[in-house]
């Protein structure tokens, strides 16, 4: 019998981290959903464990890392369920996180996910992330990550992304906009999808009540150097692709755009990542053209004005070294 939602989780070598992930699921109030385990070539012992553990877990064992985007592309059409939650493997859950995350889902046809409150797992008192937001350049980041939680995000609203590390989604909207980009490999291809979806005409909700436990960087801080090349190099794909010419011509974006490029290689030079920096402008160029057709795609398909994608964006003044524009 189909179940009504299907919880994806990607996994690259984090035997002992899936473990507890897929424990706190199984003591879910709500029970109408099936669990995916989408394995990057694991040489840890994950996928065996899995199996001999956790029985009720569908695993799909990919032969490589293919990245954190493929992997849910490969979980979403391997899969079933009118609605897919995607999961991190370094995460808790709380045993109402999908009851909630559904209400939320259910209130609007027009919602195309929900996002979850994410806290810091070692100190719940501190906050991990509640849906993220993007400032006028495209800079998209985790509302209140880091912050202590004094009950400052505790109201349903709308957010402009949905963190894909705990998060309900409805599975005919990937049907409808298209799958993440596997071209970003792993980071922004979230916000990036949002993104399309939101010049779709669909939105986001933040679900205070859904909560999540994150060790934050469990994964991504093996490789920190990868990480900030992919983060950068993600953001410029997606600045190219998403944002529509009449929003980059207002509020002198077209200017700001480049000099906060040039600010982020210059982050990256004074931090010795001079070569992850000439690693992205070197993608760019070469893919260039490819990122123009993707463009023409995206833009193809808006169904809303400028006005009110910039209402959506966040008000931020951009400082450039000395200059605040």
């Amino acid at each position: 019998m189909k179940k009504d939602v299907t919880v994806i989780i990607p996994n690259w070598n984090g035997r002992e981290l899936l473990s507890q992930c897929l424990t706190s699921l199984r003591q879910q109030t709500y029970t109408d959903f099936t669990v995916c385990v989408v394995d990057n070539g694991s040489t840890d012992g994950s996928v065996e464990e899995v199996k001999a553990t956790f029985p009720e877990v569908h695993v799909i064992a990919l032969s490589q890392n293919v990245g954190f985007a493929k992997a849910i592309n490969i979980g979403l059409k391997g899969t079933k369920g009118k609605y897919v939650a995607l999961l991190n493997n370094d995460t808790k859950t709380d045993p109402d996180w999908l009851r909630f995350l559904k209400v939320g889902i259910e209130s609007s046809l027009s919602v195309a996910g929900c996002a979850s409150k994410m806290l810091n797992y070692y100190d719940p008192n501190f906050i991990d992330g509640c849906g993220d937001v993007i400032n006028i350049v495209g800079q998209g980041r985790a509302r209140g990550q880091g912050k202590r939680d004094r009950g400052q995000y505790s109201n349903r609203e709308e957010v402009f992304s949905v963190c894909a590390g705990a998060a309900l989604y409805r599975r005919e909207i990937f049907e409808k906009i298209g799958f993440f980009d596997e071209d970003f490999f792993a980071y922004f291809e979230d916000l990036d999808w949002s993104f399309r979806a939101q010049l779709a005409g669909f939105k986001f909700l933040y679900v205070p009540d859904a909560l999540v436990y994150h060790v934050h960087g469990a994964t991504a801080n093996r490789n920190k150097r990868f990480r900030h090349y992919l983060e950068f190099r993600n953001m410029t794909q997606m600045i190219i692709k998403d944002m529509p010419l009449c929003l980059l011509v207002k509020r002198w974006r077209f200017v700001k755009i480049p000099l906060v490029h040039a600010r982020t290689i210059h982050y990256f030079c004074k931090k010795g990542m001079a070569k992850e920096a000439l690693r992205v402008e070197w993608y760019i160029f070469r893919h260039f053209f490819h990122l123009l057709k993707k463009r023409a795609e995206v833009q193809k398909n808006r169904q809303v004005s400028c006005q009110v994608l910039d209402q959506k964006m966040e008000e931020k003044r951009i400082r450039l070294w000395k200059w605040h524009l």
